[in-house]
């Protein structure tokens, strides 16, 4: 009715708005969830968690998250409608994107398939596609590159087949790195290029066309071939300012100047790191960015800058102090334990309370039980009473054909 779709309306504001204001999000969210209660609208409910789950996930706290998901999908296995098997399987793709991003690969295809089994069954393509592409990046951190290659050449066809050129161009640039960890590097080139297929197609192309250059470029770079791994860095650099500014180009102007520094062109290396650091990119807590003091500490050194050497060197060890003292490995793996202690705990109190719904349900049967029985006994206890009267009452009646009264 009229209030389902209000109810439906308020969430996808929620949203909406997730990213920018999760406070809000969250608080029009919880309203909907009540809403969806007072009426027992089931599916608004379903939806008002996961919507819960998705706010949560997309500001960070993703072990919060998860618990949202699970319990979204609790509710949902108890509806069976379209929305509700397609709210269904997003809830599992997301919660393989979260094991995923905390290292649980294993967990993270446990999730994808199962979402992959209701989108295939309901049709959901698009859902399809993801737990396909999303499967593939978990089997290529485990190293089954094999199964990998196969999950991005099905989700290729899907793709093909809805006319999703956005999808098609990030299957290939991923099959490009696939081909590039297998030391198949004609293939791996093959399939950067065959990005630029969809280049009139796919919105925002300059951000595909430069991870494209750059990842040719590091395979020309194994292949020994500086010369093309230097124009294709330059290309990257030019389309990655086109889609999103110089901040985006941080990676591209770093790497060339790697190759400029194995090169001997001291100049143009520190050129280009330097260029690299007027991007403003953040670079505490990544050791593969603020390395780059660490080089401009050794191409001062090599031009007898002890000035230089010193300074660069200061800044170097300063962010590598700091990253030691934050121990950022520890931290992931904290993070780690952190999501499989929520997901274990929550299946821990999930069971507590079936268990504690069994007892109850044992209880009330005891008790009817209990209470059966005092009834019967009772019941035995009269019947047993009244038989006695009867017997009684008979063999008195007995007893009085023989009495003469006048006797008394």
């Amino acid at each position: 009715g009229g209030s389902n779709k209000v109810i439906l309306d308020l969430i996808d504001s929620a949203n909406s708005i997730a990213k920018l204001d999760y406070v809000n999000a969250e608080q029009l969210t919880l309203k909907a969830q009540k809403y969806s209660e007072k009426t027992d609208f089931a599916f608004g409910y379903a939806k008002a968690i996961f919507s819960l789950g998705y706010i949560s996930q997309v500001n960070g706290k993703k072990d919060k998250s998860i618990v949202y998901y699970l319990e979204a999908k609790k509710a949902l296995n108890e509806i069976y409608t379209t929305d509700a098997y397609r709210l269904n399987a997003a809830c599992s793709r997301n919660i393989g994107m979260i094991f995923h991003v905390h290292y649980q690969f294993e967990d993270a295809i446990t999730y994808y398939n199962e979402s992959f089994s209701i989108a295939n069954r309901e049709g959901f393509e698009k859902l399809e596609n993801d737990c396909l592409y999303f499967y593939s990046l978990s089997l290529r951190e485990i190293g089954d590159y094999k199964k990998s290659i196969e999950k991005l050449f099905d989700a290729s066809e899907l793709a093909l087949k809805r006319r999703d050129f956005t999808y098609l161009a990030k299957i290939n640039g991923q099959l490009g790195l696939l081909f590039k960890d297998i030391g198949d590097f004609e293939n791996s080139l093959k399939y950067y290029f065959e990005v630029f297929r969809y280049k009139a197609e796919v919105k925002n192309f300059d951000y595909y066309a430069g991870k494209s250059y750059h990842n040719a470029a590091n395979v020309y770079l194994l292949q020994g071939d500086t010369v093309k791994a230097e124009e294709y860095f330059l290309k990257a650099i030019d389309s990655k300012i086109v889609y999103g500014g110089e901040k985006k180009a941080f990676i591209s102007y770093l790497d060339l100047a790697e190759v400029y520094k194995n090169n001997g062109q001291i100049e143009l290396a520190q050129l280009f790191y330097n260029k690299a650091l007027n991007t403003g990119v953040k670079l505490e807590g990544n050791k593969d960015k603020f390395k780059i003091f660490k080089q401009l500490a050794d191409l001062s050194l090599k031009k007898n800058d002890m000035d230089g050497y010193m300074k660069y060197n200061q800044e170097y060890t300063a962010y590598l102090e700091n990253d030691i003292t934050k121990n950022s490995q520890v931290a992931e793996t904290d993070q780690k334990y952190n999501i499989q202690l929520v997901t274990q705990r929550y299946f821990e109190l999930v069971a507590a309370k079936q268990r504690e719904e069994d007892l109850k349900t044992w209880g009330l049967w005891a008790s009817i039980f209990v209470l059966l029985s005092i009834a019967t006994y009772f019941t035995i206890a009269k019947i047993r009473s009244y038989r006695l009267r009867r017997l009684m009452e008979k063999e008195l009646r007995e007893a009085m054909v023989d009495l003469n009264l006048d006797d008394l």
